[in-house]
């Protein structure tokens, strides 16, 4: 609130400056006449209260603010249905070679005599069975139990180390072209190398295969 003013005419100046200021926009002169106690309240004229001397003008502002228009409120998107999840099957762990069967699919591939014993190389073209290239073939590599189950699903078991001396002996893996980069599982987890020489080693390593019978 700004006055008060005696002088009209000077107020309606002032207003005009007032309401240039970008808040006082809304400011407008509001005029306050004084009575006695003891005369009666005159409804005054639009007119002639405008110019009354004795009366006292001022020029007010909006005291009030601007109500606060309402934020528009967030359009709320539709739900979004999520499926569930089918459960995860839990993935078998396959060890390096598969625990052969009955029919895992292993036949003998090459098969020597010496003396009463027949010596043989099983195979299995089975992709999850390990296996390298030698003489321009594949040779499946088995660890130490896979090796001995594999012998017996044939109806065989693993060679001793006699039995394997009587093989290097005779010269037939050389004739027959059988791997030799690898050493051969023998009875008691023993490593046998076509070298002659043995040694007892990891069952987890993957070593060429013979069985006897």
């Amino acid at each position: 609130m700004i006055g008060p003013y005696s002088d009209f005419a000077l107020a309606s100046k002032e207003l005009k400056k007032v309401k240039k200021l970008a808040t006082f926009e809304q400011a407008f002169i509001r005029q306050v006449v004084k009575t006695s106690a003891q005369q009666p309240v005159m409804k005054a004229k639009p007119t002639t209260a405008a110019v009354a001397p004795a009366a006292n003008t001022a020029v007010s502002e909006a005291s009030a603010p601007k109500p606060a228009s309402k934020p528009k409120s967030e359009e709320k998107s539709a739900p979004t249905v999520v499926p569930a999840a089918a459960p995860t099957k839990p993935v078998a762990k396959l060890s390096s070679t598969p625990k052969p069967s009955g029919n895992s699919g292993f036949v003998l591939r090459q098969q020597v005599k010496v003396g009463s014993q027949t010596f043989a190389v099983p195979y299995s073209d089975n992709p999850k069975v390990q296996f390298y290239m030698e003489h321009d073939q594949a040779w499946n590599r088995l660890d130490y139990d896979a090796a001995q189950i594999v012998c017996r699903d044939l109806g065989m078991r693993l060679a001793t180390e006699q039995e394997w001396s009587a093989l290097l002996k005779s010269k037939q893996m050389q004739q027959h072209q059988w791997p030799v980069q690898l050493p051969y599982w023998g009875e008691g987890r023993k490593g046998m190398f076509t070298t002659g020489k043995i040694n007892v080693l990891k069952g987890s390593s993957l070593l060429n295969v013979v069985c006897v019978k």
